[in-house]
């Protein structure tokens, strides 16, 4: 029978992940639909909170040990810009700039023509609104409070799989720290003089990316991608049913599409098992059922004028002789030593380890923009890191065996990745917040190789549902020449797919 309680703190992850979509659905949607949406918004909501019944307590001193790790990791990632921020981050800057000073929906002259905002919009939207009352430096404190807390729930989530407290540690450590062996392919590169020591992945131009890497660069994908693999586990070990992954996967599709389609596959994986075991009812899709129809707006707001964006399957000559350098260098370590160490016993564990394995040989293959593998394997991977270390924890304190003593000289190395990723923050400068627009951080930043339709679609795709849509009432933002951040400041590394071009 399954045992729901608060110890798992799956609504107040359900929360501050809905949070956005509610400032979406009054500031970008029309008033009537606006209202509607929020209204469906909260009764999915309303739903999963009944459904919560008490048991045992949340492990306070579990969660205060996540809540200072995640307090670390997002101020270490940048978010308030108390230390070095990766260059990813000066487009995000530029958006939660445009979000606080300008109306909504934001405006901008691209092209000698209209464009609007549309972009995964859910880490910025709390923050901005935040900072429309208080101005941009209380929108920079909202966005390192809502990002800390949602890391430390993840940990917290993923952590509570553990058995014992020393697993319960070993998986937190796992769920930051866990890489594959990008490193090998760095110190490669640092030899040829092709790249520098301070990013191992993407060395091999393929990659998936390390945990830490993920909370640095990007987490607006990663939070919504632990937070489903976090209430997956929940449901695995039997103390929620299978609508609790369904209802957060829903709610990160404002945060990353790329993380949610990923998701998909875990959430379709609990209904069928829960299916199979005759435990799934119609009352359990109701809150997710409610929550994906006020969404929808959402996902059509995303998908307009998505047309300059890749997509598609991949078969090219480059892409096909560095795959099988990603599978030894981020597939094969942890997906062996899983094998090894499985319950041959637990037939269910088997089609999890399939579950986790054949995306990751497979999701490469497509193509949605640039980073679809990448981030549509985050939860995925996150529950691949969840299992390698609470497995190697067990296989320490039980002895390894002469057939898994392999796996230490291999962790070691992996962890040189995070390791780098922590240290590049450390030594490099912090500055400030700039007050450069999106369409200056572009120009002057290292993506400007890259297309503006990852964050612009032309204002007819919009204007054209006008009972969908609220119409543009500020002039457009535009292009002037200005200087946005110290000379050199973003050509901290070579990175092989690109020339980046220094302001």
């Amino acid at each position: 029978m399954i045992q729901r309680h608060p110890g798992s703190l799956n609504l107040p992850l359900c929360l501050l992940l809905a949070a956005p979509a509610f400032v979406f659905a009054l500031g970008w949607l029309a008033p009537g639909l606006g209202a509607a949406c929020c209204v469906l918004l909260a009764a999915a909501l309303g739903l999963a909170s009944r459904q919560a019944a008490p048991g045992r307590p949340v492990d306070r001193p579990f969660l205060g040990l996540c809540l200072g790790l995640g307090l670390g990791v997002t101020v270490l990632s940048g978010t308030g810009h108390f230390f070095f921020q990766t260059f990813d981050w000066t487009i995000r800057d530029a958006v939660l700039v445009d979000l606080v000073g300008r109306d909504w929906p934001v405006g901008y002259l691209h092209k000698e023509e209209p464009h609007l905002l549309r972009a995964p919009l859910g880490m910025y939207l709390l923050p901005a609104a935040a900072g429309k009352l208080a101005g941009l430096r209380v929108a920079e404190f909202t966005l390192l409070a809502q990002n800390a807390l949602l890391t430390a729930l993840c940990l917290y989530g993923l952590g509570r799989h553990g058995a014992s407290r020393r697993e319960q540690g070993a998986i937190v450590a796992g769920a930051l720290l866990f890489a594959g062996l990008d490193v090998v392919a760095m110190l490669g590169g640092v030899l040829t003089g092709e790249t520098r020591l301070l990013h191992p992945d993407g060395a091999l131009r393929l990659e998936y990316s390390g945990q830490m890497t993920l909370l640095l660069w990007t987490p607006h994908h990663a939070l919504p991608g632990f937070a489903v693999a976090a209430a997956w586990l929940g449901w695995r070990r039997g103390e929620d049913d299978c609508s609790a992954p369904a209802l957060i996967s829903a709610l990160g599709l404002l945060w990353s599409p790329l993380a949610t389609m990923g998701s998909l596959l875990l959430v379709a994986y609990a209904m069928v098992w829960a299916r199979a075991e005759r435990t799934l009812r119609a009352r359990q899709l109701a809150a997710p059922a409610l929550a994906a129809i006020a969404l929808l707006p959402v996902a059509f707001y995303l998908s307009r004028d998505t047309g300059e964006l890749a997509i598609g399957l991949r078969s090219d000559p480059p892409f096909l002789f560095l795959y099988p350098g990603l599978i030894l260098v981020d597939v094969a370590p942890a997906m062996l030593f899983l094998w090894q160490t499985r319950d041959r016993t637990d037939r269910r564990a088997l089609w999890d380890y399939w579950l986790c394995l054949l995306p990751m040989l497979l999701f490469h293959f497509f193509t949605i923009g640039h980073d679809f593998a990448r981030r549509a394997i985050i939860p995925i991977a996150t529950l691949v890191a969840v299992g390698f270390a609470q497995r190697l924890q067990r296989q320490w304190d039980k002895g390894l065996g002469r057939d898994t003593r392999w796996i230490l000289p291999v962790a070691l190395l992996c962890l040189m990745n995070p390791l780098i990723e922590i240290g590049r923050n450390l030594v490099e400068r912090a500055e400030p917040l700039q007050t450069c627009n999106l369409l200056e951080a572009w120009q002057n930043g290292p993506l400007q190789a890259e297309t503006l339709a990852l964050y612009l679609a032309q204002e007819s795709a919009f204007s054209a549902y006008p009972w969908l849509f609220r119409a543009r009432t500020q002039q457009l933002a535009t292009l002037t020449p200005r200087s946005c951040w110290r000379k050199g400041r973003l050509i901290y590394f070579d990175m092989p797919w690109r020339e980046p071009v220094a302001p």
